[in-house]
């Protein structure tokens, strides 16, 4: 899976399970939040979930400072099994 949103107060709904899943997303903007989804497809509100063995997550949050702070993001996750990696980069940038 590979996604994008550009502005601010966007979601990404998340879960892996299995063998060998990749996942990476790439939020531009303020207030951007990484979640889990249900198993049914529908929004969750808790950690985005990698179950299994050899799960990669990467997730780039960009943070925009145009009124001189930074709003936040943030990137919730939970990792359980062998061999999953996450990886969060959250950087501000000056506008």
């Amino acid at each position: 899976i590979t996604g994008s949103q550009q502005g601010g107060g966007n979601d990404v709904r998340l879960a892996q399970a299995g063998q060998n899943n990749s996942a990476t997303f790439t939020q531009t903007g303020n207030d951007n939040v990484l979640y889990n989804a249900n198993p049914d497809g529908s929004p969750g509100n808790s950690y985005a979930p990698m179950i299994g063995t050899g799960n990669t997550l990467t997730v780039n949050q960009l943070n925009d400072v145009t009124t001189g702070k930074a709003n936040s993001n943030a990137a919730y996750v939970n990792i359980n099994g062998t061999n999953n990696t996450a990886i969060i980069n959250q950087t501000i940038q000056q506008n």
